[in-house]
Order: C-alpha cells, then structure tokens, then sequence
C-alpha cells in the first residue's frame, strides 16, 4: 500500500518534521538540512521535498514525483505551478506532462533574490507604517498638549522633565528661585543650562539674596563667565518658584519653600498662565538688583 500524505494539514501541523515509512510504521523525524534551508527561502515543506525529489530524479511525471517523495498526486498537481511561477522547476510538453528542476545552483539565486525583494518591500511597508504612527502620534501629542496643566511629581521625574524642557529650548529660560532651593537646584541644572547657552540660549535668573554673601555656590561664578548668564537678586522671599522656557512651558512649584525638586511642580503651555507669568517675572527682574 503506498504511503502519501496532504501537504496542507502537514504543513499546518507538523511543518518542522518530516514523514518515514519502515517495516509497514510511519514514524516523525527532524527536517533534514536541505528541507531546512530551502523553507527557510521561503517554500514550504512540501514544495521543497518535491524540488528536492526532481532535483535528485532528474525528468519525472507527476506519478514518479508522487511515487518517490511520497506526497499525493492532487497535492503535486497543486505544488507544480508555484515552483513554475518561482522558476524553479520546468515543464516539457508531453504525455503525460514531465517536469525537470533547475540546478540547485540557480534555485537558491532565484529564492535568494525573491527573498531579498521580500525584504525589501517588508522594510519599505514598515517605514511607511512607522512614519504613519509617528506622524498621527505626533499629531495626538501636540493636540492633547494644548492649553494642558499637568502636575510633575517630585524628585526624579521633575529633574528628567525639567532637563528636557532644557534641552528642547532655543531662546530663553527665566528662572524664579527662594534661597533655600537654589544652591541644589543649580547644582542639578548647572549642565543642562551650559549646553543651553552654547546654542545661545539667554538665561536670567532671579533668586533670593542670603545673609551670608560667601555662600555663594562656586558654580554661580563659572556660570556668571558666560554672557547669555544674567544673574540678579531680590531681598524679600519670593512668594514663587518657577521656569519659564521660551515664554511657551512653565513649571511652577507646588510648595515654593521647600529644597529643590522636593516639591511637585505644576507644568503647563496655557496662554494665559504663560502671560501672567511672564508680567510677573518681568516686573520682579525690573526691581531686582544685578548681582
């Protein structure tokens, strides 16, 4: 009785093995080398076997093809034409029909370049569906951001969101400060504001003037070397501790009195908030005295 199989309900189920048949038992063993490489081309594995088959036969029918890979007529009947339309095996006009492969040589250049242009197109398909993503989140994101009031919270996600804004600025940064959290906080901006200016960003900065004038961070007198620093100082306690970035983002701090960063911030692009905060530091650098 011979033995064959459909290649449909193999591939679906038992793709990575193959079929054997000894002492009147079927038997399930690993896919050899050859199968392997060639699905991993892009064929399955029974068109594989059977290219394998007419690659070691030489000119068959489709009954020998059947015959010697053990795979069902209707089943090579199906394979046939996609291994032509691959150019991988050739039909000659006769009766019955005999198909021949092609050297194994030009099989592999063929699958090769069909798998190259796969790719090519794959990664062409994925750019244009990342860059569709990208532009409707970007879209998303700028939408959602208008007119937003956000509260950062404390510590390291108020320094990374501060850092940030830094880092995407392009003209000015006016910074409002208490004594209390001023030698910390430029201490943890100091960096972030130095790049800054050397895209030359105007950075103005008005803080709290301390009792004792010696204690002074050391960092002030570096940062004062730079002429896009201007430094100046009030004597009352600011009411405030606040950013203002480009006149367009702002961050505010919940609780003004506390050390740098202790205190969650509010954040917000609103217009009007932007503009009063503006007025305010415009009228405190208007009265503070350059340091």
């Amino acid at each position: 009785m011979e033995f064959s199989y459909n290649c449909e309900i193999f591939n679906s189920i038992i793709s990575p093995l193959y079929l054997v048949k000894s002492s009147g038992c079927v038997f399930l063993v690993s896919k050899d080398e050859e199968i392997h490489t060639l699905a991993r081309l892009g064929l399955t594995f029974c068109e594989a076997r059977v290219y394998l088959t007419l690659a070691r036969s030489g000119l068959a029918t489709v009954k020998t093809i059947s015959n010697l890979s053990k795979i069902a007529r209707e089943e090579i009947y199906r394979i046939m034409p996609k291994l032509q339309k691959l150019g991988l095996v050739e039909a000659t006009i006769s009766h019955p029909t005999t198909f021949k492969s092609i050297p194994i040589k030009d099989a592999i250049s063929n699958l090769m370049d069909q798998k190259l242009k796969e790719i090519r197109e794959l990664r062409q398909e994925t750019r244009e569906l990342v860059d569709k993503f990208t532009e409707n989140t970007e879209r998303t994101e700028l939408d959602f951001e208008q007119h937003k009031f956000v509260l950062i919270p404390e510590k390291e996600a108020l320094l990374s969101k501060i850092k940030n804004t830094i880092e995407k600025t392009q003209k000015t940064v006016d910074i409002v400060c208490p004594w209390q959290a001023f030698p910390q906080g430029l201490i943890l901006l100091a960096e972030k504001l130095e790049k800054a200016m050397k895209r030359g960003v105007k950075v103005r900065l008005i803080v709290e003037k301390p009792e004792n004038l010696d204690s002074w961070p050391e960092i002030v007198q570096e940062l004062k070397k730079n002429p896009s620093f201007t430094f100046r100082t009030v004597s009352n306690h600011p009411n405030a501790r606040l950013g203002l970035y480009d006149k367009k983002e702002v961050f505010i701090a919940s609780n003004p009195t506390t050390y740098a960063m202790m205190s969650p911030a509010l954040w917000s692009n609103n217009p009007s908030l932007l503009a009063i905060i503006h007025d305010y530091f415009e009228i405190m650098w208007s009265t503070a005295i350059e340091d």
